[in-house]
Formats: structure tokens, C-alpha cells, sequence
């Protein structure tokens, strides 16, 4: 039985990929259970509600490039999402947990990482974005939607 968390938002570029790479995992384990988690009250997470696999959400926001107040709230809420990602894991126990990028990956990728399950990043991006940059260096593996560069 495999067991996988796959977490990501904020948009179809971050959502797509994980209901692929569950669909991937469904089909290449003869039993299964997917996990999604997602932005709370995020739009994107109609595709995760469409496979009919549990959704957990996370209240996060985006931080600013610039120097901006937002980015204590935003930092905070990081914090507290972090706190409840790790009561998820604990809860589900997963086998592996992969993050497909957006605000809600580094929570639940950090949160992974402090309980040392495994974990594996998706980039689709050819620029990595920060989740990837701040953490990548400690996950299992990061998968690549384009050849990386020497």
C-alpha cells in the first residue's frame, strides 16, 4: 500500500501536475491512497475535489518580492500552516510527500522534512520558484519539467 501526500496551489501550473503525478501513482500501485493539500478557500482546489481523493487545506498567502507588511501576516500564517501540517502527517503517516510548488508547498514539504519522511519536489518552472530554492536541497529528489541545466 502506498501512501502519498502530494500538496500545491495557487494555480493550474501547481495543481495539474499533483493530480497527475496521483493518477501516475494510482495506476502504478495495485493499492493506493492519495492525499491532496491545498490552499484554503482556493479556486484552484476544484481540481483536487474532481478525483474524489481527500483535500486538506492550509491557510497560507503569498509573499511579496518587495519589502511589504503583508509579508509578516504572510510569514506568520506560514508558521501556523507549518504547525498544522505537521498534526496532518503525524495523523496520516504518508509514505512519501511531494509538493508541486505555490504557498502551500513549503509548509507541508518542511513539515515533512522535520518528521524525515520522504520527499520529492515537482518543478515545472525553468526558473525553480522559492520553495524549490529554499528546500530543494533537502528533499529526496526534485523532478523537472524541462532539462535541467549544466
Amino acid at each position: 500500500m502506498m501512501k502519498a501526500i502530494i500538496c500545491g496551489g495557487g494555480s493550474g501550473g501547481h495543481v495539474y501536475p499533483a493530480v497527475a503525478i496521483g493518477e501516475i501513482i494510482n495506476n502504478e500501485f495495485d493499492q493506493s491512497e492519495i492525499i491532496y493539500i491545498g490552499r484554503e478557500g482556493g479556486d484552484e482546489n476544484r481540481g483536487y475535489l474532481s478525483t474524489g481523493m481527500p483535500l486538506y487545506t492550509l491557510k497560507v498567502s503569498g509573499i511579496n518580492s518587495s519589502l511589504s507588511p503583508k509579508n509578516i501576516l504572510s510569514l506568520a500564517r506560514a508558521f501556523l500552516a507549518r504547525r498544522k501540517a505537521i498534526s496532518i502527517l503525524k495523523k496520516l503517516k504518508p509514505d512519501i510527500v511531494i509538493g508541486t510548488g505555490g504557498y502551500v508547498s513549503w509548509p507541508v514539504l518542511s513539515a515533512a522534512l522535520a518528521l524525515k519522511l520522504p520527499t520529492i519536489i515537482h518543478e515545472s518552472n525553468a526558473y525553480p520558484g522559492l520553495v524549490t530554492r529554499l528546500i530543494g536541497h533537502k528533499c529526496k529528489a526534485i523532478m523537472l519539467g524541462s532539462r535541467a541545466a549544466n
